[in-house]
């Protein structure tokens, strides 16, 4: 497996558990937000991205984790400057480090492998 694929699919269902953990887990004990709006986008995100990693085409892949890099990296950059949609996202210090990590390595990670 390429490490492109292995990437998307691990972060795809990495965040897509996440947002569904934010449904079931209460406020007061959770690090990360549990906003509806930002639990319900990490699903979706989460399952576009899977649906690009089982399908295969290389350029897709790389196209999907070099997208989902930059959403996550400009989640972390929207949340330190204040940025749309931090009203509705609520995003927590955690979701922060989270989002630019994955982000960078997503970003990264796509640079690799293409055609």
């Amino acid at each position: 497996m390429k490490l492109n694929t292995l990437a998307l699919g691990i972060f795809s269902v990495l965040i897509m558990l996440l947002g569904a953990m934010g449904f079931l887990m209460p406020e007061y004990i959770s690090v990360l937000s549990t906003t509806y709006a930002y639990n319900l986008f990490r699903v979706d995100l989460g399952l576009v991205g899977i649906i690009m990693a089982l399908s295969g085409d290389r350029k897709i892949i790389s196209y999907g984790n070099l997208g989902m890099g930059i959403i996550f990296f400009y989640q972390a950059s929207a949340s330190f400057m204040g940025l749309y949609p931090i009203q509705h996202f609520q995003w927590t210090i955690a979701d922060d480090i989270l989002n630019a990590d994955m982000g960078l390595a997503m970003m990264l990670i796509s640079l690799f492998e293409t055609d």
